[in-house]
């Protein structure tokens, strides 16, 4: 360990994590020895009282502050001291570290995402081992996530059609490259500014009993929770389930029947229009991706896209209620015909006709004075 830092003793998973020594205040720019304190904790500054937390480290990256805590295991805000700059560090839990065919699995999956290149990804950076913990370094966004986005109320349809087809198109990349996400939810749609981001691309297979594993199961595909291998409609599903949430401002199902493999089966998603008067074109595309029969839905990305593209172009065009829900029809009014422009157009063929007809008539006359003049006999005079 550097001279800065020391080992803590914690959470069981937390081990590995080790606490600096000390820091600066960033109030008074004062440092402070914090030896013998816990990563992450809470406590004031004694020169100028301002609330400050304890760092944590993992190999070469300071840990600011945990961002959340799932099936996999805890990712933090860092900071890369060789590189000078922020990054997010997922830290796999000591339990899924103890079995080295998951381990091996979940690198070779967040290999594959790193070989990724697509602006809608999030980038993973380089993937490290500490005690036999494998953790990932990836690019950190901090304006949230999509599910912060719908606390407040359903998008309007254009902007969560758009935000839609950014991910299908990163999703399309990906399933090029033979990888499937498999945990498509608002939750793990991250946000640079308005720029939307998929992270966790192929971790849903290493989830385990958590509350994040019952976050996914209202957008998990009736055929995945029945066991059925997973292809790309299963992601299709799963992307018009979060489509569906961030329209209405709910999943499709609500957590306690989300679980219900039967239920799910037997009873497929309800109609986006039930419970919101969208764009018929955008119900058509909602509807068709939660079809609980697979080859009922899309059934790959350039299928999806082009439907979705459609959809974007009909709600460009004109927004239509749905009859059940609409408002009062708002009258268009046609415009007024210019009569003084078709008089005029008129008027300039009619003398065009005119101009024909004379020139024709002026033509066939000397044409036929011509012919008249060939075979008239000379006239002979008699002294």
């Amino acid at each position: 360990m550097g001279e800065d830092f020391q080992e803590t003793a914690g959470d069981q998973d937390e081990q590995i994590i080790v606490a600096a020594r000390q820091v600066a205040c960033h109030a008074c720019g004062r440092g402070i020895g914090i030896s013998g304190k816990q990563p992450f904790a809470l406590f004031p500054c004694p020169h100028c009282q301002a609330r400050l937390t304890v760092p944590g480290k993992i190999g070469e990256f300071l840990l600011l502050k945990e961002l959340g805590r799932g099936s996999l295991g805890a990712t933090y805000r860092a900071f890369d001291r060789h590189l000078s700059r922020q990054a997010a560090v997922k830290v796999v839990r000591r339990t899924v570290a103890a079995h080295p065919q998951q381990v091996s699995a979940f690198l070779q999956e967040a290999k594959a995402q790193a070989s990724l290149d697509h602006h809608n990804i999030v980038q993973i950076y380089s993937l490290h081992r500490e005690q036999e913990r494998p953790y990932i370094v990836m690019e950190y966004l901090g304006d949230g996530s999509l599910s912060d986005r719908v606390q407040s109320g359903p998008l309007d349809e254009p902007a969560a059609l758009q935000i839609g087809l950014a991910l299908a198109e990163a999703l399309g990349a990906a399933a090029s490259a033979g990888l499937l996400h498999g945990d498509i939810r608002p939750g793990n749609v991250l946000f640079e500014q308005d720029t939307p981001k998929l992270v966790d691309f192929g971790l849903a297979r290493f989830l385990t009993p958590s509350p994040q594993l019952a976050a996914s199961l209202p957008y998990m595909a009736p055929e995945r929770l029945a066991g059925q291998p997973a292809d790309v409609r299963g992601d299709i599903y799963s992307l018009g389930a979060t489509l569906f949430h961030v329209l209405s401002g709910s999943p499709p199902f609500a957590p306690e029947a989300a679980a219900d493999v039967q239920a799910r089966q037997q009873h497929p998603a309800p109609s986006i229009l039930k419970v919101r008067p969208v764009h018929p074109a955008t119900a058509v595309l909602v509807d068709a991706m939660l079809a609980g029969d697979p080859q009922r839905r899309p059934q790959d990305y350039d299928a999806l896209l082009a439907l979705m593209r459609q959809t974007l172009q009909r709600l460009a065009g004109q927004f239509v209620p749905t009859p059940a829900t609409a408002a009062p029809a708002v009258r268009v009014a046609k415009p007024r015909p210019v009569v003084r422009k078709k008089k005029a157009d008129l008027r300039l063929l009619l003398l065009f006709l005119i101009l024909l007809l004379l020139g024709v008539a002026l033509v066939i006359g000397i044409l036929f004075f011509a012919w008249s003049m060939n075979r008239t006999p000379p006239t002979t005079w008699e002294p």
